[in-house]
């Protein structure tokens, strides 16, 4: 279970619109944070799943294809991160691999140094398509 309200934000408004999303949107119940990596003006958020994950794997041209033999690496990019009194202005980019979310890479192109803790105040948004989602926390 994920308990991060900014991931699970994240994860939320990323699959508003996305072709699959009642796939990606059962697959989040079905992860837990492995790792969180910073790297300075970001972070890396890994995570594991269940084998139940692999019911809603998305992608229906996915569904029967053998992944022993290959691997299809997808990433989406399309939410906006802002906390101005951190002076942070960031994306964030699902990494997606086999039909299964396998994790987040935020990075602050500010240029400044993104905190090693989470973010309890930040306002983010869909930025990709005729979409003009937001959360504000």
């Amino acid at each position: 279970m994920i308990e991060s309200k900014l991931t699970l934000d994240i994860l939320s408004l990323f699959f508003h619109g996305e072709k699959d999303a009642e796939f990606f949107k059962k697959q989040i119940a079905h992860l837990t944070v492995s790792e969180i990596e910073y790297s300075g003006v970001g972070v890396f958020i890994t995570f594991e799943n269940d084998e139940k994950i692999y019911e809603y794997r998305a992608y229906s041209e996915l569904k029967d294809i053998d992944f022993k033999n290959e691997n299809r690496l997808t990433i989406l990019d399309g939410i906006v991160i802002k906390n101005k009194e951190l002076n942070i202005e960031a994306s964030a980019m699902i990494h997606i691999e086999d039909g299964i979310i396998e994790s987040i890479e935020i990075f602050n192109y500010n240029g400044f140094e993104y905190p090693e803790s989470e973010l309890e105040n930040y306002e983010i948004s869909q930025n990709w398509g005729n979409y003009n989602n937001k959360i504000i926390r």
